[in-house]
């Protein structure tokens, strides 16, 4: 039984660890991610091929007909909130999650079954619940620009956004103002480096101007409108982690 087990649960991890590899790292929703599409015809297709194959390798006669359905039940229901909404890091979900395949092979056949898969599925939730800031943190750190906010009188950071190449933050006023900020690796709209200024008021074509900074440690800070008595501060993934998504957020051309 706990040879069968066994198997069945690395071929229900490698299913897995198979349709996690073919996901972006870290959850980005906009509008040229294919990850839910990717996630849940991945996760399917996966969860019948891993089910054919514990249905075909039968290790002992006597192993529960049970392990075949295994797969077709946790592919899907691990991998759908990972590419709809829950952030996400591939490598620590594909141990946690293939630690629970294993538990549930494991559990199949045994006294209790039933109350053993109930305790793999709490558990193995609550982590990925008690996961989310961290990951959301690490996707921020992910993108590869300094981390910085804009401080202004009267402002305060309302919403923020990680990209694929960007970070993007949304600064409010109580009376509705607002300022939208983008932070960038490089521009060719700013160039930076000795002897450069600092910054730079950018002008936009039917649009109000935007100002360009300067951020130690190579990267770009772009605030739209341009905002006067402007300081930056730094961060880390764990302080935008705290903030929810900016729903108007893109990645710029």
């Amino acid at each position: 039984m706990v040879v069968d087990g066994l198997v069945c649960g690395a071929i229900t991890s490698a299913a897995l660890g198979a349709v996690l590899s073919a996901l972006a790292g870290y959850q980005v929703p906009d509008f040229a991610d294919m990850d839910p599409v990717i996630g849940l015809g991945g996760s399917m297709a996966a969860a019948i091929g891993a089910a054919a194959v514990i249905a075909v390798v039968r290790v002992r006669g006597s192993w529960p007909r049970t392990h075949v359905v295994v797969p077709l039940i946790l592919l899907p229901l691990v991998i759908a909130p990972l590419v709809l909404g829950l952030e996400r890091n591939r490598l620590e979900a594909g141990l946690l999650f293939g630690a629970a395949a294993f538990a549930v092979h494991l559990s199949l056949g045994r006294r209790l079954a039933v109350a053993g898969i109930a305790v793999t599925v709490v558990v193995a939730g609550l982590a990925t619940w008690g996961c989310q800031d961290r990951w959301r943190a690490q996707k921020f750190e992910a993108v590869g620009v300094p981390l910085y906010v804009p401080e202004v009188p009267g402002y305060r950071l309302a919403a923020v956004w990680a990209g694929r190449w960007s970070v993007a933050q949304t600064l409010t006023t109580p009376g509705g103002a607002r300022l939208d900020v983008q932070l960038l690796a490089a521009t060719d709209e700013l160039a930076c480096g000795p002897g450069r200024p600092e910054r730079q008021v950018l002008a936009a074509l039917g649009s109000p101007s935007r100002l360009g900074i300067c951020l130690p440690g190579g990267g770009t800070m772009i605030v739209r409108p341009a905002a006067e008595q402007l300081t930056v501060r730094q961060v880390n993934g764990a302080t935008l982690a705290a903030y929810p998504d900016s729903a108007t957020a893109f990645e710029p051309d």
